[in-house]
């Protein structure tokens, strides 16, 4: 028997056909051997005629399905090997460190399939987790990166309070001698230069901007590949013989 559907469609008929073969091994009916008394003949309502035919039926439904199963799973494996599709290159962090532009290319859906869980994972994903997703890691950076930002402003307060200090000491409040506000001014930018607050970002993170454009780009990502998936399952048609 041959039928041809799309790979939307053999997700479904996967998902029904696992479905239909639970409830059917789930069923009162459903059993491998019964028995009777040679002196009254019957399985409940049925004769022993009536119960053996029964069982073969039902035992034939379990092949059939399986059989059925077996098929759509093949036929979904291999098409997803041998469908081309073509998706965005996966985001470098360097190349995006050096202002560079991500292209696309052309892989299997089961290799986009593979990339989609690799960066946007499965549910409750953590970076604990062996198999973190990307994503996880995007945004561990992106917070990372956030808070190294913010401790500037610790010591641009550590920097007013030491010039401050300075300030005291040179020019005490209760001092009789005078100094002109040039002087003090003078005094002042001294000791602010002194102090002034350097930032190490030898890669220059702030100017590229790199951390937030990692970010993006695999949030990005996650959405393009998810929707080429789909599209590619809604259009992809494949014959399915068993």
């Amino acid at each position: 028997m041959k039928e041809e559907l799309t790979l939307t469609q053999i997700l479904a008929e996967e998902k029904s056909t696992m479905i239909q073969i639970h409830n059917l091994v789930h069923s009162d009916g459903f059993c491998f051997v019964t028995y009777y008394l040679k002196n009254s003949p019957y399985v409940g309502p049925r004769s022993n005629e009536e119960q053996t035919k029964y069982q073969k039926t039902t035992m034939q439904s379990f092949f059939d399905l399986m059989t059925r199963l077996k098929a759509l799973k093949r036929a979904h494996t291999r098409a997803n090997h041998t469908t081309m599709v073509t998706v965005p290159c996966e985001p470098d962090f360097q190349t995006l460190l050096n202002g560079g532009e991500v292209g696309t290319e052309e892989i299997s859906i089961a290799e986009a399939i593979n990339r989609k869980n690799f960066y946007k994972g499965r549910s409750k994903a953590t970076i604990a987790n062996d198999n973190f997703p990307m994503a996880v890691l995007a945004q561990l950076l992106l917070q990372k990166y956030t808070k190294n930002c913010k401790e500037r402003s610790i010591y641009e307060e550590k920097a007013k309070n030491e010039v401050r200090a300075q300030m005291e000491r040179k020019f005490p409040s209760d001092s009789k001698q005078s100094w002109s506000q040039d002087k003090y001014n003078e005094e002042r930018a001294k000791e602010e230069a002194n102090v002034e607050v350097i930032r190490i970002d030898p890669l220059d993170f702030i100017g590229t901007d790199a951390i937030s454009k990692f970010y993006n780009a695999i949030q990005d990502y996650i959405v393009r590949i998810d929707s080429i998936i789909s599209e590619a399952n809604a259009t992809t048609r494949v014959v399915v013989e068993y």
